[in-house]
C-alpha cells in the first residue's frame, strides 16, 4: 500500500532565522533532520505544521524552510557550490522525495518558469500547489500552479471566479505548543501586542497603538522602528519635527518605541501572548474579513483577545463570550479598561475562547480534511 507524498517548502522571517541560529550556534554541524527538529521544537508558526500534526497513516510529508541557508545546505552532504541555492536545493529534495503533491510558497519566488523547471526534472505525475495567505488575489502570480490553498473563503472565491482550483485552509493553532510554554506563569502584562507594523500595510495598527499608548501601558513586541516611515531618527521625521508640523506623530512614534522591546517568535511569542491578560489583534489595512493567524494563537494560549470587528467574526468566535471586538480606537480603549476592571469576566472569556480554538481550530482537526481533498484532487488511491 503506497502513501500520498506531500512536499512543502515555506519561508520563515529572515530575522527569526538569524536570531535562532545565533542563539543556537551549537546547531552548526548538525544534520538536516537534527536542524529540522530543533526548528520544530521552537514552534515558529506554519513552517512545520503539517508534518507535526499529521494523524493520517497513508500520508507522508516532507516540510522544509527554503530560505534557511544552514538547514537547506545541510541537506547536501557533498557541499556543492550553488548558483541559486534556494531553488536548486528544493529541486534536489523534490527529486529525492518524489512527491505526488508539491506545495511551494511564495509565488514571487516559485514563478511559472521555476515550476516548469521543477516539473522537467521529475519522472512522475506531480500536482503543484500554491498558497495565498496574504490576500494577494492576483491570478497572474499563480500561473503554472494546479491548485491554490488560501486562508479564507473570501480569497478562495476570487480564484474560483478566475477559474483557478482552490481550497480553503483557515489558519489554525498547534495545541502541542501548550506543552512547551509555561502555563503556570502569572499574566504579568495587562495589555500586549505582538506583530509587524509596516508602513502602508499596518498604518491602522500604528494609529491604534499611538492612540492607546497615550492612555494606557502596553507591552509591544514588534520590528517597529526599523522602517524609514516609522523611524524616530529618519531625516523625514526630524524635518517634520523641526518644522513643528507633526509633533503629535513624533510623540506617538516615541511612545510606541518606548513600549517596544523588539519582535518575538516561536515559543517566545506564544509565552508573551499567554502572559498578557489582554492581547490586541488587528488585521492588515486592506483586509475586510477576519482570517489572520493571531485569532487562533491568542485564544489558543488562553489570553483574552481584543480584535478588530469584521463582518464574519461571529462565524469564528462569539463576540463578548469567547472574544471581544472593537470598531474604533475609542472603543478599543474603553474595552481594555473594562476588561482590566472585570477580572472574572475577562478570564471567563479567555477560557471560552481557548476552548473554542482547541475544540475546532487546531491543525489536527483541520488537516485531515485538507489531505482528503488532496487525495481526491490527485486522484490518489492508496
Amino acid at each position: 500500500m503506497k502513501n500520498l507524498k506531500i512536499y512543502k517548502a515555506f519561508p520563515a522571517y529572515d530575522n527569526y532565522l538569524d536570531k535562532f541560529y545565533h542563539t543556537n550556534i551549537e546547531l552548526k554541524n548538525m544534520t538536516f533532520f537534527e536542524l529540522q527538529y530543533a526548528l520544530i521544537r521552537d514552534g515558529f508558526p506554519w513552517i512545520f505544521s503539517w508534518s507535526t500534526n499529521i494523524n493520517n497513516s497513508d500520508v507522508d510529508i516532507f516540510e522544509t524552510v527554503h530560505n534557511c541557508e544552514w538547514l537547506q545546505k545541510s541537506w547536501d552532504v557533498n557541499k556543492k557550490i550553488y548558483i541559486n541555492w534556494q531553488i536548486e536545493i528544493v529541486i534536489e529534495q523534490i527529486k529525492s522525495f518524489k512527491p505526488n503533491i508539491c506545495v511551494l510558497y511564495p509565488p514571487e519566488l516559485f514563478t511559472q518558469e521555476i515550476i516548469l523547471q521543477i516539473k522537467s526534472v521529475v519522472n512522475h505525475e506531480m500536482v503543484i500547489v500554491g498558497y495565498d495567505g496574504m490576500n494577494r488575489m492576483n491570478v497572474d502570480l499563480y500561473k503554472g500552479y494546479d491548485l491554490i490553498v488560501t486562508c479564507s473563503d473570501y480569497i478562495s472565491d476570487y480564484y474560483k471566479k478566475n477559474n483557478k482550483e482552490t481550497y480553503t485552509l483557515n489558519f489554525c493553532f498547534d495545541e502541542s505548543i501548550l506543552d512547551r510554554i509555561t502555563l503556570k506563569s502569572t499574566q504579568q502584562y495587562n495589555v500586549g501586542f505582538s506583530g509587524s507594523i509596516y508602513a502602508k500595510m499596518h498604518d491602522y495598527r500604528y494609529e491604534l497603538l499611538k492612540y492607546l499608548t497615550k492612555r494606557i501601558d502596553i507591552e509591544v513586541r514588534s520590528e517597529f522602528g526599523t522602517e524609514r516611515d516609522y523611524s524616530l531618527t529618519s531625516k523625514g521625521q526630524l524635518k517634520r519635527l523641526i518644522k513643528r508640523k507633526d509633533l503629535s506623530n513624533y510623540l506617538g512614534l516615541w511612545r510606541i518605541s518606548k513600549a517596544n522591546t523588539g519582535p518575538v517568535f516561536g515559543l517566545e511569542m506564544y509565552q508573551f501572548l499567554h502572559d498578557s491578560k489582554i492581547s490586541i489583534n488587528m488585521h492588515g489595512d486592506h483586509i475586510n474579513f477576519a482570517a489572520n493567524v493571531r485569532l487562533y494563537e491568542i485564544t489558543g494560549v488562553g489570553s483574552c483577545m481584543l480584535t478588530d470587528w469584521k463582518t464574519n467574526i461571529s462565524e469564528i468566535f462569539i463576540p463578548d463570550k469567547e472574544i471581544v471586538t472593537y470598531t474604533s480606537y475609542e472603543e478599543a480603549y474603553d474595552k481594555v479598561k473594562f476588561l482590566l476592571r472585570n477580572e472574572t469576566l475577562r478570564e471567563k472569556i479567555a477560557k471560552a475562547g481557548q476552548q473554542k480554538t482547541i475544540e475546532n481550530y487546531t491543525y489536527k482537526k483541520r488537516l485531515p480534511h485538507l489531505f482528503s481533498f488532496l487525495k481526491r484532487f490527485y486522484n490518489f488511491n492508496s
